[in-house]
């Protein structure tokens, strides 16, 4: 019985001990991402070539979470604004960062949606500020909704972990018989 025990403990240490690992080499790569992304940002503007909405596109080509192109745009603008000889690039960073916050509640809905709010706005009597507050409303509910299949993935990754681990006892419990 004490084999089985001390063979369930070490499991749970090495299972542990694997997804501290994973989580570790996760977030070394969001960070990576995040860098590389912030660089082509500066490239892309010091070159003088970056349209608007190629921030939310260089965002997905680098798998950067639209949460962090604003952070991103805000270092941007502060390592621009304290190196003299990029600071004429100033302004340009402070219009990315108007027209991102002003465009930021479409940029996570998907396409479909993006489209008809968009062609809302381009009608002659639509209130641009209420589109903006739809979109918001949108936005919020796409995040939620995106969080709890996040949520739900989570627990189905621990129940796989834990049904291996079952097995695995049963499986010792009955070779050690």
């Amino acid at each position: 019985m004490n084999d089985i025990i001390s063979i369930i403990i070490l499991l749970a240490v090495y299972l542990i001990g694997l997804i501290f690992i994973i989580l570790i080499f996760n977030d070394i790569d969001i960070t990576s991402k995040k860098r590389k992304y912030e660089k082509k940002l500066k490239e892309a503007i010091i070159n003088g070539s970056l349209q608007n909405n190629d921030i939310c596109l260089l965002a997905e080509r680098w798998s950067v979470s639209h949460e962090h192109i604003k952070s991103a745009l805000l270092s941007v603008f502060n390592d621009f604004q304290t190196d003299n000889n990029f600071s004429h690039h100033v302004p340009r960073v402070r219009e990315l960062i108007t027209w991102y916050e002003k465009y930021a509640p479409f940029t996570e809905l998907p396409e479909d949606i993006k489209q008809q709010l968009q062609n809302i706005i381009n009608l002659p009597d639509a209130s641009e500020s209420e589109v903006q507050l739809l979109a918001s409303s949108l936005h919020d509910i796409y995040n939620s909704r995106q969080k709890k299949e996040k949520k739900a993935r989570r627990i189905n990754y621990v129940l796989g972990a834990v049904s291996i681990a079952s097995f695995c006892i049963t499986l010792f419990q009955s070779l050690f018989k």
